[in-house]
């Protein structure tokens, strides 16, 4: 019996990597357990794919190709170095959601549930000293 070929790989570990045939085309990356090692691999080496994403055991239809992949990475990395330094936890995950969300072209205060706008110069008890 002819062995059957893989199209199409889940990858959520460093380790799934070694399973990647020659005829693998589609990689679905797991969100849920990010691996900044599975990134930089593919970043490196993984020209030749189309990327989405599993998030909570959820695939992703969407496919898009390495240069849209790279792309995203990369300014998911500005995001990361354009971020103040003397935010906590909460203020910083804000940040990068509003960031995000300007890149994709809405703001999230005119998200439902986000109708009231929150600026972080007036909380300044979410500064660190």
């Amino acid at each position: 019996m002819k062995k059957q070929s893989i199209l199409n790989l889940n990858i959520s570990s460093i380790n799934d990597i070694t399973k990647i045939e020659e005829s693998c085309k589609y990689i679905d990356l797991d969100l849920t357990n990010y691996s900044s090692e599975v990134i930089n691999y593919f970043l490196k080496n993984g020209s030749n794919y189309m990327y989405s994403e599993i998030i909570n055991n959820k695939k992703g239809y969407v496919y898009v190709d390495y240069e849209i992949f790279a792309r995203g990475e990369h300014i998911i990395d500005l995001i990361y170095q354009n971020m103040p330094q003397n935010l906590c936890r909460h203020p910083s995950v804000l940040h990068r959601k509003h960031r995000i969300n300007l890149r994709k072209g809405c703001h999230s205060n005119c998200l439902p549930k986000h109708s009231e706008p929150m600026l972080l110069s007036v909380h300044t008890d979410c500064y660190k000293d």
